[in-house]
């Protein structure tokens, strides 16, 4: 079980790609909550993170604080892309209020629970 708080810190993406670096060494992590919410962490930080989750198999609990972030709908792809790759996760809690995320992003994010059915699967957008 992994919980990293970085909400309303002056965190960078710098910070992100390092933490994206040693992530993959937990291999064996089941659970993963990271909170960004109102911090200089852009999109391109966002995007090494997930494509670094998906590198994390036994992965069944993700949980993502993105409020007031410069993040996009590209991200919702990416974090897509994640759900499709790592078929363990079963358990998904996303907050992205308040960020760049269209209402097509957000419709198309409400969506992937319909496709594949989680046990919990809570979007706050």
């Amino acid at each position: 079980k992994l919980r990293l708080d970085f909400s309303e810190t002056s965190i960078t993406d710098v910070s992100i790609f390092k933490i994206a670096e040693d992530l993959p060494r937990l291999l064996l992590l089941e659970s993963i909550k990271l909170m960004f919410s109102q911090t200089r962490v852009t999109k391109a930080g966002i995007f090494r993170l997930l494509i670094t989750l998906a590198s994390i198999t036994n992965l069944s609990k993700l949980h993502l604080q993105l409020a007031r972030l410069n993040v996009t709908d590209q991200a919702v792809d990416k974090l897509i892309a994640l759900l499709k790759v790592n078929k363990k996760i079963v358990d998904v809690r996303l907050n992205v209020k308040n960020s760049r995320i269209t209402k097509e992003g957000k419709k198309v994010l409400m969506q992937v629970n319909e496709v594949r059915k989680f046990v919990r699967f809570d979007v706050q957008v």
